[in-house]
């Protein structure tokens, strides 16, 4: 593991990458971060890493550590019962 400099990171940024949540890119994103002298950014888009490259490649060239993430969200519980046409157990009778 590499030796980071020390100082603070950004853990929770999104990119526009996050549908309706985050508006700036990754590569605005790691340039803010460069220039308000932090560390580190981590961006975590939701149910996406479609930043990644884009974030990678901006954070080398300003020389500051990345992290990639994502946020997962699980999709909403279904309350009517199995789907339709899905095979449930059978009965011994059968």
């Amino acid at each position: 593991m590499r030796d980071l400099p020390p100082g603070p990171v950004e853990l929770a940024a999104t990119s526009n990458f996050s549908f309706l949540r985050g508006a700036s890119h990754p590569e605005e994103l790691v340039a803010q971060a460069a220039a308000l002298g932090l560390a580190g950014i981590a961006i975590a888009d939701r149910n996406s890493v479609a930043g990644v490259v884009r974030g990678h490649m901006a954070a080398k060239e300003a020389g500051i550590a990345y992290a990639p993430a994502c946020r997962l969200t699980p999709p909403p519980r279904c309350s009517s019962g199995p789907r339709a046409g899905a095979a449930g157990p059978r009965s011994a009778s059968s």
